[in-house]
């Protein structure tokens, strides 16, 4: 399986302050523990997830060893502007070892290109940290993934996907499956659970009928008795 992420952001403060609502923590030690369980609840040691960018706010590179360590799974890199300490000991980094038996980073860059095929379609991908007006083969149907500017969309025509906001659009069952989910923002999610709690009402009034049908029955059963 290929995964798809962005700016988890560990060690950094702030962003509890900027996104309460899907990191609801008290400390950062917390949080950084909450993001090392979710992604290995979803990554298995075969499987390889494409980072882009913005991973750490350590600055403490031992700290930041010891966590991209415990993450599972074939770890790719693709630089973003918090990500400077990582860049200045790439060489180091890469030639470490996880807990999974994977390397700690399979490759560090600033940009990448890849294919991947889903089914019986190819798509073709330009992973870079920030949105691009223009891309490599973006008139060809080439799709940019980014992120950056976290749970808003860039103004871009064509086709280019936030890999944080592009998670709204897996179908949640319930508010609970929703708020599991790292990365929606604010209003996203506010909108989801305004389409939930009315797919809840109309489901009661769907119901009520029925019951009422139901008691109906049952009285009429009754009478004839």
């Amino acid at each position: 399986m290929i995964y798809f992420t962005s700016d988890l952001h560990f060690g950094h403060s702030n962003i509890m302050k900027f996104h309460p609502c899907f990191r609801p923590f008290s400390n950062v030690e917390a949080m950084d523990s909450a993001l090392i369980r979710h992604w290995n609840e979803r990554v298995n040691p075969c499987d390889t997830v494409y980072n882009i960018g913005d991973i750490s706010f350590h600055k403490d590179m031992g700290t930041n060893i010891s966590i991209f360590s415990k993450l599972n799974g074939k770890h790719v890199l693709v630089l973003g502007n918090h990500d400077e300490a990582i860049k200045k000991h790439k060489d180091e980094l890469l030639a470490m070892k996880k807990q999974d038996g994977n390397a700690l980073f399979e490759e560090i860059c600033e940009y990448k290109e890849i294919t991947v095929q889903h089914g019986q379609d190819k798509f073709r991908l330009v992973l870079f940290h920030y949105p691009l007006g223009e891309w490599n083969a973006g008139h060809h149907g080439a799709i940019q993934l980014y992120g950056h500017i976290h749970a808003n969309i860039a103004n871009i025509k064509s086709k280019a996907l936030n890999v944080i906001k592009y998670r709204k659009a897996h179908k949640f069952t319930s508010v609970e499956e929703l708020e599991k989910v790292q990365g929606i923002g604010f209003n996203d999610m506010q909108k989801v659970k305004e389409k939930l709690s009315v797919k809840d009402s109309q489901k009661a009034k769907k119901a009520e009928p029925e019951k009422k049908s139901k008691n109906k029955k049952l009285k009429s059963k009754k009478k004839k008795k």
